[in-house]
């Protein structure tokens, strides 16, 4: 699911729609399962542009429940590196949008 989500995103960051707010996004994160590292991926909903600079944007986001584990905040304030937009291979902090609902309707037959 991952390889299709990465082919249809748009190839350059989508600030304009980024600084509207709104803008669903999805970040890579790692995370540590009974001592092995794992890389999953967190839905959130932009809530606004907090800074940017010309390597990285921070963003206020708000995360969907079920990226949430115990104690997390639902709302944080997260710095993204600009180079790791939707980039080939995936490591911690690669971002995109979220196009999971693109992707039910690709494979859901009409």
């Amino acid at each position: 699911m991952g390889d299709q989500l990465s082919e249809i995103q748009q190839t350059s960051r989508p600030f304009d729609r980024i600084k509207q707010g709104s803008f669903k996004i999805d970040v890579l994160f790692n995370y540590t399962d009974d001592s092995e590292s794992v890389l999953e991926w967190c839905q959130g909903t932009v809530i606004n542009v907090v800074s940017e600079n010309d390597s990285y944007i921070v963003l206020k986001v708000k995360w969907n429940d079920e990226c949430l584990r115990d104690g997390e905040s639902q709302t944080t304030n997260k710095k993204l590196k600009i180079h790791l937009w939707n980039p080939k291979s995936h490591k911690k902090g690669v971002w995109r949008e979220n196009l999971h609902h693109k992707l039910i309707q690709i494979e859901t037959p009409n």
